[in-house]
């Protein structure tokens, strides 16, 4: 999916705009009143392409039902977890104005409880350039307005929640702390003036595996941000790479020791006895991170070269990078 936008470059441009205002003011200002018939546009709107996003989900606008990979979608009347893919009933999406933060969220990023709570705030004080669509929805589309000049950093931001939202403000109710199953952002922030419409960036979410602490998606592999606290795991994942930062030193685990292959209850059991492993060789101290690096073969929207590896005990890492899509869970220790 994409969002509808361009950055301008900055460089000779700027120069010359510069060049053209000074002129403008200095050798037309007694004739200027006639620009105040036509201000300045103060309201730009982005429009984002949902379809993508909506078939990560398993929803689709197609009539026959099916995406383009021949593989059935979901209703709204029967929302079943897959192994490796939690339900989304809405879908929330804009430019989220970042106020408890000075670097943009990344999609790398596993986000903390903490971090939720503040992109929860910040998502409500940024109501005016969000919206919203329950699905599945006919509309493969969202709008909405860009943050004006005044703002500070924003970014295009994407949440998905596990219930049928009425309003916003449902996001701080206390029945739905544990909502969000996915969330995806642009990686940079943007502002006002770098804004025109002609250009598309893609916007892919993940699992909201760290932050909830009841209900976490399935698919999730990641380790806590608190250092006492075990590694989450759910099915069905597979862990295709694990790497340890610390004294300024990035540690990747012997391949010969992966992917682990999560399945069963046992299996969850297992992959944090060996996540667990893999950190107790290193003296952790905050401030250091702990990746860990997935693929979902047991995802029905995966390709089928992907989907084919899902039963094969001998699969090998390589190929489950080479075949499915790669996310990965890099989390600092805060404690």
């Amino acid at each position: 999916m994409g969002v509808v936008m361009k950055i301008k470059n900055k460089g000779l441009y700027t120069t010359v705009i510069s060049i053209g205002i000074y002129l403008i003011l200095f050798t037309l200002l007694p004739g200027c009143g006639e620009f105040n018939d036509n201000p300045r546009e103060t309201e730009m709107k982005i429009t984002v392409d949902i379809s993508e996003l909506k078939k990560q989900f398993g929803y689709s606008s197609d009539s026959d039902n099916e995406d383009r990979l021949g593989k059935a979608v979901r209703s709204i009347s029967e929302l079943p977890e897959t192994e490796a893919t939690s339900p989304v009933k809405s879908l929330v999406i804009g430019a989220i104005v970042i106020t408890t933060r000075d670097s943009p969220y990344t999609t790398d990023e596993a986000l903390t409880d903490e971090n939720m709570e503040d992109i929860e705030d910040d998502v409500l004080n940024s109501a005016a350039y969000i919206g919203f669509v329950n699905l599945p929805a006919t509309e493969d589309t969202i709008e909405f307005l860009v943050p004006p000049p005044s703002a500070a950093n924003w970014q295009v931001a994407a949440i998905g929640v596990n219930f049928e939202m009425e309003y916003l403000e449902e996001l701080d109710e206390t029945d739905h702390d544990d909502a969000v199953m996915y969330y995806g952002f642009t990686p940079e922030f943007y502002h006002h003036d770098d804004i025109e419409e002609d250009t598309v960036l893609s916007l892919t979410m993940k699992r909201n595996c760290l932050a909830n602490e009841e209900i976490h998606p399935n698919g999730c592999a990641t380790y806590s941000n608190i250092l006492s606290d075990p590694p989450i795991v759910t099915s069905a994942v597979e862990i295709v790479g694990v790497e340890i930062f610390t004294n300024d030193e990035t540690y990747e685990i012997d391949p010969s020791e992966l992917p682990i292959i999560v399945r069963t209850d046992d299996d969850i059991i297992d992959a944090k006895g060996s996540l667990n492993s893999f950190k107790r060789n290193y003296d952790l101290i905050i401030g250091d991170k702990l990746t860990v690096i997935t693929t979902h073969s047991k995802n029905p929207h995966e390709t089928d070269a992907c989907t084919n590896l899902s039963d094969n005990s001998s699969v090998t890492v390589e190929e489950l990078k080479n075949n499915c899509e790669v996310q990965t869970y890099k989390v600092p220790i805060t404690e």
